[in-house]
């Protein structure tokens, strides 16, 4: 807002923005929010089984003299009897390892290779990518249309994205524009996560004079696809936690 002197037209331009974050956060939120529940429903489940119910069907087992049980069985059986014997400290172990573990990952130094792992895993990389792009074309499109310099710009939008790997990309795009390259030439040097469609559209954008307009559609496109990706994975992730429960 004080590098482009228009301060009302940039505050118009800010709540825009980070009313359509709000609105991208609550979609990935909301369509994550059934399955979180259904996982931790059935922890609750196995937890219950392996205190109350496999205990009943241990008693029939233990009276089966002269018979050899399966390793699996076996072992099975001896946690049940742990977790009924220690109910509360087995509770809180579970939870409590599932809580450290979530909160083990999310750590900075962490971060090249969980945010690595993301961008490779199937349906997930999708939806990192394009919720990646829509944030990079919603903040890097609003700067550039409140008259900030395409330098500042990107650096402005390398500190809001999530992914550490689009960070650097952008920053290194940054540096690239400094020494006199073209914006596209930094997208191409990072088609594994920059799609080399919204690389070339953004190319074609700079050198027409129309990136914000570009970058606009990309954004709203983008957009459409989280939307669609979200909701078709609540049916994926229901046969994935089915498996899961299964086993």
């Amino acid at each position: 807002v004080e590098i482009s002197g228009t301060l009302e037209e940039n505050l118009d331009h800010l709540a825009e923005q980070l009313s359509k974050e709000h609105e991208l956060r609550k979609k990935v939120q909301s369509a994550m929010l059934y399955p979180g529940i259904v996982f931790v429903a059935a922890l609750l489940i196995g937890f219950f089984f392996s205190t109350y119910v496999l205990h009943q069907v241990a008693r029939l087992f233990k009276q089966l003299k002269g018979v050899q049980l399966p390793v699996v069985t076996v072992i099975l059986l001896k946690v049940s009897d742990f977790t009924r014997r220690h109910t509360l400290l087995s509770f809180v172990g579970v939870f409590g390892s599932f809580a450290f573990i979530v909160w083990f990952l999310r750590r900075k130094f962490l971060a090249p290779v969980t945010h690595a792992i993301l961008l490779r895993l199937p349906i997930i990389k999708d939806i990192v990518i394009d919720v990646s792009m829509a944030r990079f074309a919603l903040v890097f499109g609003t700067l550039m249309r409140s008259g900030i310099d395409i330098v500042h710009s990107l650096e402005v939008t390398a500190t809001v994205m999530d992914n550490i790997y689009y960070r650097r990309a952008i920053e290194r795009m940054v540096l690239k524009i400094q020494q006199g390259s073209s914006l596209v030439d930094g997208l191409l040097d990072a088609r594994k996560i920059f799609p080399p469609v919204a690389s070339s559209m953004i190319g074609i954008g700079e050198e027409s004079g129309k990136l914000e307009e570009v970058l606009n559609y990309l954004q709203q496109f983008y957009e459409l696809e989280v939307d669609t990706i979200m909701s078709n994975l609540a049916p994926i992730l229901d046969q994935v936690l089915l498996i899961l429960i299964g086993a």
